[in-house]
């Protein structure tokens, strides 16, 4: 199913700051349903290009939000990419809440250790060897680890996990 996605940046208006700017919004636009949130920046409305979307002229703070924009841009189209792969279909609500991180199911440490033996120990006898295993490793984080077990990792993690460990 064919879906619509767009993403507009713009100044808030009515709510200038004491300083005299205007903070930046992003607005996500999904098969016609909106929802917006705050780019957590403010911008002088001298410097905002309404028709581009982007801070107009060259200098350091306009080059800086014009990166800070891309990079919200990127990674909110990011998410709605990976969003309709794996759901097939994606609300507006969606990829906001992803890219705030609402609602990510984040693992521990200790649940990647348990989550990699585990599927690791179904690969021993089918070109694996038992001795190639990992499973002290689980066991001696739990003693040292010097962090709380439960505290939560980022997807950062899992990727350091998959090139330290390789299935």
């Amino acid at each position: 199913m064919r879906s619509t996605f767009k993403v507009l940046f713009y100044v808030k208006k009515g709510s200038e700051k004491p300083n005299g700017n205007l903070p930046l919004m992003c607005r996500l636009t999904v098969d016609g349903e909106i929802k917006q949130l705050s780019c957590k920046m403010d911008i002088p409305l001298r410097l905002w290009d309404v028709k581009n979307n982007r801070a107009s002229g060259k200098s350091a703070e306009a080059q800086r939000i014009n990166i800070a924009v891309d990079k919200i841009r990127v990674e909110v189209n990011r998410r709605y990419q990976e969003l309709m792969q794996t759901d097939g279909y994606v609300t507006a609500a969606k990829p906001k809440d992803a890219y705030l991180g609402i609602g990510v199911k984040q693992e521990t440490l200790l649940k990647l250790f348990e989550q990699h033996n585990s599927e690791f120990a179904k690969k021993v006898g089918h070109g694996r060897a038992q001795g190639t295993a990992y499973n002290g490793f689980k066991p001696h984080t739990e003693r040292t680890m010097w962090l709380q077990p439960t505290c939560t990792w980022t997807r950062k993690l899992r990727i350091s996990m998959q090139r330290l460990f390789p299935s």
